[in-house]
């Protein structure tokens, strides 16, 4: 909303909703989240190279070990 505005935002964000419902009800399935962490899930190695590199890149030495359960 910052860059168009408020009403292109809002309108830009109900037609995400009327996707979601629309592709819902076309399916005649529920709707299940998935969480606010799914996409950091989906994407860990990613995060964790991009993050590597850019601690890096501040002058940082990084060593990385698996979390042991």
């Amino acid at each position: 909303m910052r860059r168009r505005g408020r009403k292109r935002g809002l309108v830009a964000v109900a037609h995400s909703l009327l996707l979601v419902v629309y592709h819902l009800l076309q399916r005649g399935s529920e709707y299940r989240d998935l969480g606010r962490d799914f996409l950091d899930r989906m994407r860990a190695d990613h995060l964790v190279r991009y993050h590597m590199k850019r601690l890096q890149q501040l002058g940082l030495t990084v060593n990385v070990a698996p979390a042991t359960a």
